[in-house]
């Protein structure tokens, strides 16, 4: 995953789902599409359901991991798996 500004560089627009396979929804603005889907607690600290990928616009199943009270890690499997770690904004 990579953080993706509120702003496109290459148009001066706010960022859309440009990536996105359907055509419909290419011009909707990427700030505020939820990209953790149904999440549902999986183990004590884990919580497992669907992750939405802005980069190719589809979704695939993972995970959202409670490292402490500031940091989370998001992970998933799109042909290789991999994830991210994410702390809280001060």
């Amino acid at each position: 995953m990579k953080t993706v500004p509120a702003t496109d560089p290459e148009t001066g627009k706010p960022a859309t789902d440009k990536n996105n396979p359907d055509p419909a929804k290419r011009h909707r603005p990427i700030v505020g599409i939820h990209v953790l889907i149904g999440m549902k607690p999986s183990d004590p600290g884990k919580w497992s359901g669907t992750l939405y990928n802005d980069d190719d616009g589809k979704t695939y199943v993972g995970n959202l991991i409670e490292i402490d009270g500031n940091s989370i890690r998001i992970e998933g499997c799109a042909g290789v798996c991999g994830g991210q770690v994410l702390k809280r904004a001060k």
